[in-house]
């Protein structure tokens, strides 16, 4: 008789049926969606790490901090983008990281408002890229397990006295 009731090898064979279907229940265990809130000065800018390390960056910062700090963290794509609102500190370096890393997806607020230059310089790299912009809808946006849903908005204005009346909210469920 053997010990355990099994030959050697089918025991080992046995080891490793069990280890590769009980893999993805383990590997299920230890996924997590990890949340970096970026200091920028006067705003913060939010990086967030799906599952299965796809990243999604909400708001910039001014310059282009952010965006030479992207590598650094690993980030080599971004699979969305987002702007809350057109305030400097929060839209002013999403031209640099849209001109220097690859990003799938776009979304914020991207009507035309005269007495803000840093706009133009996002929709001309959203342009030269030919990126998507997804609509400021209700549409849930499902990224590798993670659902973003961007809050109802409140009437909007295209150039607003106060541009924070104008943010968008963003809710995340994991």
């Amino acid at each position: 008789m053997y010990p355990l009731g099994f030959p050697m090898p089918n025991r080992i064979l046995l080891v490793f049926i069990l280890i590769f279907f009980a893999q993805p229940s383990l590997l299920s265990a230890f996924q997590s969606v990890r949340v970096l809130i970026i200091d920028v000065g006067q705003g913060d800018g939010i990086l967030i790490r799906t599952p299965n390390v796809k990243w999604i960056l909400i708001d910039a910062g001014t310059g282009s901090r952010i965006a030479k700090a992207l590598p650094g963290w690993g980030v080599s794509k971004i699979a969305l983008a987002v702007v809350s609102h057109r305030h400097f500190d929060h839209l002013g370096g999403m031209d640099n990281v849209l001109n220097s890393i690859s990003v799938d997806r776009f979304s914020g607020i991207t009507e035309d408002c005269p007495n803000i230059s840093s706009d133009n310089e996002v929709r001309d790299a959203i342009a030269e890229k030919q990126m998507p912009v997804l609509p400021l809808d209700t549409s849930p946006i499902v990224i590798d397990g993670v659902k973003f849903t961007i809050m109802p908005l409140p009437p909007r204005h295209d150039c607003p006295e106060d541009e924070n009346n104008n943010s968008i909210v963003i809710r995340l469920d994991f």
